[in-house]
């Protein structure tokens, strides 16, 4: 469930705001393992690479129109996307010499 901006005026935000928002795949984060041909988005399942890429894409994209809502510049607040990434359990023992770290570098790059 997407978690609704509140609708904040100049004066109740302040100056020097920066919105951190997190962003996941909910599929990887919840299986720990990457999965190419389906993806748990914000609020949306895609099916197949390039519908997972647009998808994702989308996904980040929109925080844009959400920070509009935030402050009275009308051109809405700095985003920094403050975490964004995979579970860092994709590997049996990560922490291990010569682990293969091959399905995380796919689930970060892909």
């Amino acid at each position: 469930q997407q978690t609704e901006v509140p609708n904040l005026e100049g004066d109740e935000v302040g100056t020097g705001i920066v919105w951190a928002k997190h962003w996941y795949d909910g599929l990887t984060l919840m299986t720990q393992t990457t999965n190419k041909l389906f993806a748990l988005g914000t609020g949306t399942a895609y099916i197949g690479t390039e519908n997972i890429q647009k998808g994702f894409g989308r996904d980040i994209s929109s925080f844009h129109n959400s920070t509009k809502r935030i402050g009275d510049t009308g051109n809405g607040t700095p985003i920094l996307v403050g975490e964004c990434g995979i579970p860092f359990n994709m590997t049996p023992e990560p922490w291990l010499p010569g682990q293969n770290f091959d399905r995380c570098n796919y689930a970060m790059n892909n």
